[in-house]
């Protein structure tokens, strides 16, 4: 039983505009938890390419048929590097759509040209000869060496933008 005299608690502390959500927020928010996500996939795929270079690299003056592997791998992590930088930008972020996914393709960006940089530093031994230095920086050669990792990136554009997920599609 309650005494005669009893009020409910009065609220004195306000919330101040600091825990306020807002879309530039989310936004922030979302791409420092990308940024994080984004280190660590960076270490693992700049030590496969330290260890295992020509099985990262697409170089297509190859040929296909030796290209085929490093341009399927490259789509497997491209895939998968995107698909887990959209649910942790859509998670963290709190929305889907605006600059979210700008943010997406500028990290999975810095995932290919942090690896390219381990390419430039330590070179890759092709059939065609050793190739170092920053012949892996130029614009042409990060595109066609990592094609695969670019059509899959373009592929979970696509499909993760909206904030769908692939367990929603089935």
């Amino acid at each position: 039983m309650l005494p005669k005299d009893f009020r409910e608690p009065e609220v004195i502390i306000e919330e101040s505009s600091r825990d306020e959500w807002t879309p530039l927020r989310g936004l922030i928010t979302g791409s420092l938890a990308c940024l994080v996500v984004t280190a660590i996939i960076s270490a693992g795929w700049c030590t496969v390419a330290y260890r295992l270079p020509e099985a990262t690299v697409c170089h297509l003056r190859d040929g296909a048929r030796e290209s085929m592997g490093p341009i399927l791998g490259g789509a497997v992590v491209g895939f998968v590097s995107a698909w887990i930088l959209f649910a942790v930008m859509h998670r963290f972020s709190h929305m889907v759509g605006g600059l979210c996914p700008y943010v997406v393709i500028l990290m999975v960006t810095l995932i290919v040209l942090s690896k390219q940089a381990v390419l430039v530093v330590y070179g890759v031994k092709l059939p065609t000869g050793f190739v170092d230095g920053w012949e892996w920086m130029k614009p042409l050669t990060v595109l066609t060496s990592n094609l695969g990792t670019w059509i899959a990136l373009f592929l979970a554009y696509i499909m993760f933008k909206d904030g769908e997920s692939v367990s929603d599609m089935f």
